[in-house]
């Protein structure tokens, strides 16, 4: 009776170590960081609202110096100026004017969502014609000038979808976004969870071809609360074009919102 007692004793001592070593373990997995066994993914929509809060303030003028390079050479050299409105009814307005140089000075783009999910309405106003013309359909995915964007990617909106199918990645801070169109052109978009902040947007042909290429980086969080990426680099891997886009200056400050009629695209603004 003795042994049997001594037996259970120490079962129970050993059915506590056991106990206590499990415990430890995953305390040390979690302090490691390895919790992504655990945790769900983010779904499209909750990591969206995330990006949002972190990426769009509700009142953005930024002045931007642009270089577009072919191989080494620069090809061209031009300051922009644009501005941004963004409220919570999922209303966007995006608006560009060129700075220089001056042969294309004042000429504006316009981009317009007056609901989420609605699609983006654009227009373009050329000084040497002195029109504005609307963009439509395959319009919107045309080159900016001579640049590595096209006029759709000065939205940055791919990753906003929140059809997008989210991927986990090698890196358990990482996640990737995957959006495709209609026409079977598929953008992968990189999303730092630690942050919310979108890292780099890979862009294939409805083939499957690696076309382009978006890196944010240099990112300055704004007035406590935004993050900005301070350069954004374009490549076209078909032209064998980049484009560097380096903010100069930025300000939060409420503007008057009648700078995004279609009618005031050909006035100019400071």
């Amino acid at each position: 009776m003795e042994k049997q007692s001594e037996f259970n004793h120490m079962n129970f001592k050993s059915l506590y170590s056991i106990r206590f070593y499990c415990l430890f373990f995953s305390f040390i997995l979690s302090f490691l960081g390895f919790t992504q066994f655990s945790t769900a993914l983010p779904t499209a929509d909750q990591l969206v609202k995330r990006i949002q809060a972190q990426h769009q303030p509700e009142y953005e003028r930024a002045l931007f110096n642009m270089d577009t390079f072919k191989g080494e050479t620069l090809k061209s050299n031009r300051s922009i100026r644009i501005w941004t409105h963004w409220n919570h009814a999922g209303y966007l307005g995006f608006r560009m004017k060129m700075l220089k140089p001056k042969k294309i000075l004042n000429l504006g783009v316009l981009a317009i969502r007056n609901k989420k999910k609605a699609p983006f309405q654009y227009w373009i106003y050329l000084p040497s014609s002195k029109k504005t013309r609307e963009l439509k359909g395959g319009q919107k995915k045309g080159r900016f000038l001579d640049t590595a964007f096209n006029y759709e990617d000065f939205v940055w909106n791919r990753y906003q979808s929140t059809d997008n199918k989210v991927v986990a990645t090698s890196d358990p801070n990482q996640v990737m976004m995957v959006s495709q169109n209609d026409e079977g052109e598929k953008c992968e978009s990189w999303v730092d969870l630690i942050h919310d902040r979108v890292l780099k947007i890979k862009c294939h042909d409805k083939r499957g071809k690696h076309v382009k290429t978006i890196t944010f980086g240099n990112y300055l969080k704004i007035a406590d609360r935004f993050w900005r990426p301070y350069k954004v680099v374009a490549e076209d891997h078909v032209k064998k074009i980049k484009t560097i886009l380096k903010v100069e200056d930025l300000n939060l400050e409420p503007y008057k919102t009648t700078i995004f009629l279609k009618s005031k695209l050909s006035v100019p603004s400071s």
